[in-house]
């Protein structure tokens, strides 16, 4: 099986076990603000959240720097794909995957 690990602080640990959610955020909110726009859509940040994670199953320094304070914080792990997919036909919503 695949993963996707997410590097974050204890803080936030806290906060996805107690509510047992992970937090989206609008692309308006990160730290490359060339990314909410492209050429063919413009500025469509504003309608799309995210979840910034990586494949790599090796650590690594640089993300441990930029999403940790002080380096001090955890590294979570979940399945490549977590999440049901769904597929819409006329007036029906048809489960793709269990």
């Amino acid at each position: 099986m695949k993963y996707l690990y997410h590097y974050t602080s204890l803080e936030t640990l806290a906060l996805i076990l107690r509510n047992k959610t992970i937090c989206f955020n609008n692309l308006l909110y990160v730290d490359d603000l060339d990314e909410a726009e492209t050429e063919d859509m413009g500025k469509f940040g504003k309608f799309v959240y995210v979840s910034c994670w990586t494949e790599d199953s090796e650590e690594s320094i640089p993300l441990w720097n930029l999403y940790t304070p002080n380096m001090h914080g955890v590294r979570i792990r979940m399945p490549e794909f977590p999440f049901k997919k769904y597929r819409f036909k006329k007036d029906q919503l048809v489960i793709v995957n269990t």
